[in-house]
């Protein structure tokens, strides 16, 4: 396994990954069913893609997992809002513009194979999860392939463990906002009822 630089720098790393991750579900919760505040979802969504447009821009493994994770998610026709696109827009323009200006393109740096299974994994996901309403799929609610390749990447060296922390940061922010809106959701259609 390779190991990162230091405990601060991992740390942030995971945090911003958990940020973003959050920031997904808010944002795909304010459209799809209306729970949160659509302007602030445009918020976060400028600050989640600046976020990751830094991160990808200062270490290349996370670029790896992010890019793979937007073109999963575009690939599947999920970015069907335009905080989304806009938020996918910044992320992919900022690292270029870092790279540019530090002169240090860390973008370019990636592992092309890496990123080319993660994107499969991600795109394997996000098919996967159209078929999580039925009860023998519920699993694939939960996007487990990335997080199983990206563990297994881990262990043969392509990636380092913060990478796998950090997904997994993600995964938990994500979640965290699902069960949170769920929780607001439930009152509200039972007292319609």
């Amino acid at each position: 396994m390779l190991i990162t630089n230091s405990f601060v720098y991992s740390s942030a790393i995971i945090s911003a990954f958990a940020f973003i991750g959050g920031g997904f579900k808010y944002i795909d919760q304010a459209y799809d069913a209306g729970v949160f505040s659509k302007e602030v979802a445009w918020i976060i969504a400028c600050c989640v893609g600046v976020v990751m447009g830094v991160v990808m821009g200062v270490d290349s493994y996370s670029a790896e997992l992010l890019l793979a994770i937007v073109i999963g998610v575009t690939f599947m026709s999920k970015f069907d809002n335009w905080p989304f696109r806009i938020m996918g827009l910044i992320a992919l323009l900022l690292p270029g513009i870092l790279g540019t200006i530090l002169s240090d393109f860390r973008l370019l740096k990636v592992q092309w194979l890496s990123l080319g299974i993660l994107t499969c994994a991600a795109v394997l996901d996000e098919y996967l999860d159209t078929f999580s309403n039925q009860k023998k799929f519920r699993i694939f609610e939960y996007r487990p392939i990335l997080e199983i390749v990206t563990l297994l990447a881990v262990i043969v060296g392509f990636l380092p463990l913060q990478t796998y922390l950090s997904l997994l940061a993600f995964d938990l922010a994500y979640n965290a906002v699902k069960v949170i809106s769920n929780k607001l959701v439930k009152p509200t259609s039972q007292s319609a009822t």
